[in-house]
């Protein structure tokens, strides 16, 4: 059975504004398809829904991108977040991966902005990295940590790295972000 949320329920389990929480979604979802803002309908939510909206309003609200940007960086995005199992709509991890390693719980994107072109105004490159393995010294300081780590670039406009200067990025920790949107959701109402 498909479980919908309300905007109240939403901002009262996320901690998050009311009015900031439907603002996000209008900015973010397209218009609702039981009615309009004066309809009477409050509108309702999917868990996939709820954690696209909740996910663009991080990449603004967190990471400084703007709200156009954030679209661009959902929009690109997607195809990855629903094999990671971000999108899925169910709320859970992939049954995968409890066994996979490098699964959703270790996993970064990287967002970095590209000069843009003439056909894209706004572009972004992304790179998905999932640790593997971690080893480290335990309480020593100071402490050496060896990982190994899948980097895998994804989405967007370019998938491999501009040359030239170093790039600088942003890292979305998409798994904690993950994780704690689902136990928000998953916590009785108040």
């Amino acid at each position: 059975m498909i479980h919908f949320y309300t905007n109240r329920q939403m901002a009262a389990r996320l901690g998050i504004n009311l009015s900031r929480w439907k603002r996000w979604s209008r900015e973010f979802l397209p218009p609702d398809p039981l009615g309009g803002l004066q309809s009477g309908l409050a509108r309702q939510y999917t868990i996939a829904e709820a954690f696209t909206v909740y996910l663009c309003g991080y990449l603004v609200a967190r990471l400084n991108f703007s709200i156009p940007e954030a679209r661009k960086i959902v929009d690109d995005l997607s195809p990855t977040l629903k094999t990671l199992g971000c999108l899925d709509g169910s709320g859970a991890k992939p049954e995968t991966a409890a066994s996979s390693p490098g699964d959703l719980a270790t996993a970064h994107i990287r967002i970095w902005r590209l000069p843009a072109s003439g056909a894209e105004p706004v572009r972004f490159g992304y790179q998905l990295r999932q640790r593997l393995q971690s080893s480290g010294s335990k309480g020593e300081s100071p402490r050496v940590v060896v990982e190994r780590v899948r980097e895998t670039d994804v989405g967007g406009s370019q998938t491999t790295p501009p040359a030239g200067p170093p790039r600088s990025w942003r890292t979305l920790d998409v798994g904690l972000l993950h994780r704690w949107f689902t136990e928000r959701i998953s916590q009785p109402a108040a």
